[in-house]
């Protein structure tokens, strides 16, 4: 019997089902950006487990699972506690649910005018409309400006003197 299904890309229906099935999501990548993945999971009230690395604990706040050692039999021995005890389910969905009320979307940004334009577009068309935006520009010379005053109370902007954009993350 197959355990575990290698899907590569689906739709939206399809993804949505997923979710919707699955007992629990587990995140064991060493390469993952902001990982919006666990962020759809706690969405849909799944228990997360994630693997200590990159931004994953940032993503997961002071909710899910978090290992900090890729040992299989440990961790399935978790993910069955987790499966089999519903007090402990029960408080890593309430806990998940709190971080997934406080989301935000920080958006580094020098002289990418068009690009920013098309994000902003994207982000106001989410379903999930529970996040605040956050775009640090710094210090752009074309019109990014222009794009930012379109979206001026829906976006906050904070003005960034110097080029590097990683200065962000402490905002």
């Amino acid at each position: 019997k197959q355990q575990v299904v290698f899907t590569g890309k689906v739709s939206d229906v399809q993804l949505y089902t997923y979710y919707r099935n699955a007992s629990a999501f587990v995140c064991m990548s060493e390469h993952e950006g902001f990982c919006i993945p666990l962020l759809e999971a706690m969405y849909f009230h799944i228990p997360v487990i994630g693997y200590n690395s990159c931004a994953v604990p940032d993503t997961m706040g002071k909710s899910g699972v978090l290992v900090y050692k890729k040992d299989p039999a440990k961790i399935a021995s978790l993910l069955n506690e987790i499966l089999t005890d519903i007090n402990l389910r029960s408080s890593i969905i309430t806990a998940q649910s709190k971080n997934v009320e406080s989301i935000s979307v920080v958006v580094n940004t020098h002289n990418r005018a068009d690009h920013l334009k098309r994000l902003l577009d994207c982000l106001a068309h989410q379903t999930y409309e529970n996040f605040e935006v956050i775009v640090v520009n710094g210090p752009s010379t074309d019109h990014t400006d222009r794009v930012l005053e379109a979206y001026q109370g829906a976006i906050r902007v904070e003005h960034c003197p110097e080029i590097n954009l990683c200065m962000s993350r402490n905002i």
